[in-house]
């Protein structure tokens, strides 16, 4: 009984809370207009209602107003024509809702012709009520695409004409400011006349632009460049040309080079055409690279438009690469070994085969040896000394001295090294001269035969 009690009361009391709330509400909401009460859905008007509390620390009025356009805004939906640019172009999911996107933001920020149509506040919130015409926002649509077409058809049509005088530069630049003046509409159908037929208008301004860009073509000064390590490497002047073969200034490139992913040198042509790219970096080892030139279509845009729409949409524009095919020649080396030794019980160190490492290293790098002085490009000078082993004991120690000369065909010297006191141990005077051979092989392997080689790249 006492339990039944219980819950008798807790129901009594939850009932007159929920009621009391409720009573809150209406007396809060009493007076309300009934766009306040349920957002309008009237099929001829594009709505938009805002509240805002009062107690935020800012102008709450104003900050209605924004919702409410926002609102306003996003109750007008965004279709995509089948002959738009959008659709005549492939574009992958995100790039599609990117653009998407943007128009909608371009809805927001064009928005005119809506009304206020009322009102109203109480003691905590106020609310404002915007609407619009469809007939009236298609109209000034309409209007503004007008607008739009006829200012980006003057810069077409002098794009076309800077493109025919051969003045290419300028004319990309037209190209591009074109389509920024049409970019908000490229989700429309804007058919228009051009060469007196009814194109659509985005379609072909952009294929224009393609064919003119097309007929660039971007030459080298010859077929393969063959270089061989330590030589001077002469920079490569290639030239870019119209169908004409009339050489064009001022247009962006970019090089990018096989043997140095994700680097890649950046150029503009001069009055003859050209620019300049010095095949650098080159590393032992290799045999057959190239380097690829390109048009730089991203910088074209950048340099012309600062608008992220126009820039996403030429990422379309795929243009023909050219490679020049690089040949690294392997150098030629001749080695030169000599062993002075303090006795003849040290006689063995003629036959430690440290010049056999040598070989050994160059060739693992892909470098040629040649027993003729005369046919080589570089030469190892090395000069060893071993001096007399001195016994410890039942142990015999020893140690080696080796210098290291490079030098080019012409005798010159290139890089001198040294490696002092290389000691060794052994049970014979033998063994502890050939292991002292055994730590200079390393020494040099690991320290010196790479700042030996290091003048040649």
């Amino acid at each position: 009984m006492n339990r039944a009690l219980l819950l008798l009361f807790l129901i009594t009391m939850l009932t007159g809370c929920f009621s009391g709330r409720k009573t809150s509400h209406e007396r809060m909401m009493k007076g309300a207009p009934e766009w306040v009460l349920q957002t309008p859905n009237h099929p001829s008007y594009y709505h938009g209602v805002g509240m805002v509390p009062k107690d935020q620390q800012f102008d709450y009025r104003e900050k209605a107003r924004q919702v409410a356009l926002n609102e306003l805004a996003g109750s007008i939906s965004v279709n995509i024509s089948s002959s738009s640019a959008l659709n005549y172009f492939e574009f992958d999911h995100l790039s599609s809702e990117f653009f998407r996107d943007n128009i909608r933001m371009s809805t927001q920020e064009y928005l005119e012709g809506y009304e206020l149509i009322g009102n109203w506040e109480n003691d905590e919130q106020y609310w404002v009520y915007y609407r619009l015409s469809k007939a009236r926002y298609q109209q000034i649509k309409q209007e503004r695409i007008s607008r739009a077409l006829n200012i980006s058809q003057s810069k077409f049509d002098q794009a076309r004409l800077l493109a025919d005088q051969g003045r290419m530069t300028d004319a990309l630049g037209f190209y591009v400011r074109a389509f920024e003046d049409i970019h908000d509409f490229i989700g429309e159908d804007l058919t228009t006349r051009i060469d007196g037929q009814e194109k659509p208008y985005a379609t072909a301004l952009m294929s224009d632009l393609a064919k003119q860009m097309q007929h660039l073509s971007l030459v080298f000064p010859m077929e393969k460049v063959m270089i061989k390590p330590g030589s001077l490497v002469a920079p490569v002047e290639p030239v870019v040309v119209n169908r004409n073969s009339d050489p064009i200034a001022g247009i962006p490139v970019i090089t990018k080079f096989s043997w140095l992913p994700g680097r890649r040198s950046e150029a503009v042509t001069d009055a003859t055409g050209r620019f300049r790219v010095i095949p650098a970096g080159l590393k032992p080892g290799m045999r057959n690279e190239r380097m690829v030139s390109s048009i730089d279509v991203e910088k074209i845009v950048s340099q012309n438009s600062s608008d992220v729409v126009v820039q996403k949409f030429f990422e379309i524009v795929q243009l023909s690469a050219f490679t020049l095919p690089i040949e690294v020649v392997p150098p030629v080396f001749y080695i030169s070994a000599k062993t002075q030794v303090a006795s003849a019980r040290s006689s063995l160190a003629a036959d430690a085969g440290f010049d056999a490492e040598i070989s050994r290293l160059l060739r693992q790098e892909g470098f040629v040896i040649t027993n003729e002085q005369t046919h080589a490009d570089y030469s190892v000078i090395i000069q060893t000394n071993v001096s007399a082993p001195v016994k410890h004991g039942s142990r015999y120690s020893g140690s080696v001295i080796a210098s290291i000369d490079l030098l080019d065909s012409q005798g010159n010297s290139i890089r001198s090294m040294q490696i002092d006191d290389v000691a060794g141990i052994g049970m014979s005077s033998a063994q502890a001269i050939e292991d002292a051979f055994n730590s200079l092989k390393s020494k040099f392997r690991i320290t010196v035969y790479p700042e030996l080689i290091k003048p040649l790249f």
